[in-house]
């Protein structure tokens, strides 16, 4: 029998080897050479009719994608479940953007395992025709998510990225346990006090009908609201105009007709069922998964933390880290760690294949443990301390490089003068230098394994865990 984790990791390379087949086919060429992530929506403008003629390929890609799915979603599922270690489940969105790609890679540095729900499928799953532009949104997630691709193909033991399909909108759509546990997930937040008669969508969308006042109040009142691209909850009026404002430009004017005549209380239900249904889909899955949740999406964070105070369930919703892991990954949030975001992927993998992104990890939970044993385990101050000591390992990084320079930097003068000077007997026999033209070759063919044993040990140290912050640091 396969081992399981293996066959995962197989079924990753596989994944990402239908995602370049499909962006190649649409773009001809790759995703990392297509565009930057932050230029693809200047890449596809500048491109839009050739790719228009190309999105034929996206009926194969998504059969492709299902038949994959159909063969690989048992054995993924039961990877995500047995691995061990530090694992994490993204969520709070169904979309995967840049700042979903750098918070992986940050927290790839001190995590064994990050699983991602499948960005691609939401699209394929039901009817979208309430979106604008999918395609684009296809092709964009494809692109992003193809920046991971050298973590799929490294040789790792444990996967450091598992992704899977969670079906989320399907079963937003027709699963009746799905729709229950939403609907009640909304009735808690708002405090309804009919909540053990609330099963479905349409016994919230009654009580709503009926309690549009009381309904508002709660809302305002506990701090519910917060519109896409806001970091903080501003008034329900405004809330609802921001809501308003960033739809606009992603909804069908057919949506957008029918949300204009919604009454206010049904506007405010419609962006809570939009901004909390995927906290229940990140939550779902970490129980399912034994995973903790990650968020790392400010606004998202915000209504993720407001369902982690309710008590529904909360033996099932429960966090599942160690307050020393749970400390670790607040500091890799703060902004005096920001830099680690530049930290190349490709070199990100082969730390993660030699095994020595263990040493980071080492050396932040020594931070947090004396800071513990200080009774002073502030996540910010966890974080600054340890961004000290990161620069002083990277500055004396940097000595070792301008050390290593200077030391072949002689080493190359001096062979160089003998080269020179022995080749030099050709053109001028009659100096007789003491220098043979015989030593001359000899001195060339020293030279360029001395510059070989330079560029070896150059390499050693950048691609070194030292070496890698350094690069992301500068």
């Amino acid at each position: 029998m396969n081992d399981p984790i293996k066959q995962a990791i197989v079924w990753q390379r596989t994944y990402f080897q239908i995602l370049d087949r499909f962006f190649r086919s649409v773009t001809n060429t790759s995703a990392a050479k297509f565009s930057s992530i932050e230029g693809f929506p200047d890449a596809v403008r500048s491109n839009a009719h050739a790719l228009a003629t190309k999105m034929h390929a996206l009926s194969n890609f998504e059969d492709e994608l299902k038949d994959f799915y159909s063969r690989a979603s048992g054995g993924l599922y039961d990877t995500a479940f047995n691995l061990g270690g530090n694992k994490l489940v993204l969520g709070g969105s169904s979309r995967f953007l840049n700042t979903h790609l750098k918070s992986v890679v940050v927290n790839s540095l001190y995590c064994d395992t990050i699983l991602i729900p499948d960005p691609v499928m939401p699209w394929m799953e039901i009817d979208r025709s309430e979106e604008r532009f999918q395609h684009v949104q296809i092709l964009e997630a494809v692109h992003v998510l193809l920046h991971l691709r050298p973590l799929a193909d490294a040789d790792l033991i444990n996967p450091t990225i598992l992704i899977f399909p969670s079906w989320e909108k399907k079963l937003e759509l027709g699963d009746p346990v799905t729709q229950r546990g939403m609907a009640q997930l909304i009735g808690q937040l708002v405090s309804c006090p009919t909540i053990d008669a609330v099963n479905s969508i349409p016994d919230l969308i009654d009580y709503v009908r009926n309690n549009s006042e009381e309904f508002l109040k709660s809302v305002e009142t506990r701090s519910l609201l917060i519109a896409p691209g806001e970091s903080e909850v501003i008034s329900i009026k405004n809330s609802v105009k921001a809501y308003e404002d960033h739809i606009s430009k992603y909804r069908s004017e057919a949506w957008l007709n029918e949300y204009s005549d919604f009454p206010i209380e049904f506007k405010v239900f419609n962006i809570l069922m939009e901004r909390y249904g995927p906290q229940y889909h990140l939550l779902e899955n970490a129980f399912e998964f034994s995973a903790s949740p990650l968020v790392c999406v400010k606004g998202q964070s915000y209504c993720f933390e407001k369902v982690s105070l309710l008590t529904i369930d909360e033996n099932q919703w429960q966090q599942r880290l160690t307050p020393a892991t749970a400390m670790a990954l607040r500091a890799l949030s703060s902004s005096s760690l920001q830099w680690l975001n530049n930290i190349p992927i490709e070199s990100l993998a082969a730390l993660k294949a030699d095994g020595t992104i263990s040493d980071f990890r080492l050396k932040l939970n020594a931070h947090i443990n004396t800071f513990d044993a200080l009774g002073d385990a502030d996540s910010d101050r966890v974080a600054s301390d340890f961004a000290v000591e990161l620069r002083s390992l990277i500055s004396n990084h940097n000595s070792q490089l301008r050390t290593l320079q200077a030391k072949y930097a002689r080493a190359h003068g001096q062979t160089a003068f003998i080269a020179t000077a022995g080749l030099a007997l050709n053109f001028l026999p009659i100096l007789g230098a003491p220098i043979t033209a015989t030593a001359a070759i000899a001195a060339l063919a020293k030279y360029g394994k001395e510059k070989a044993d330079e560029v070896a040990e150059r390499n050693t140290l950048r691609k070194s865990l030292v070496g890698v912050l350094s690069l992301a640091n500068n």
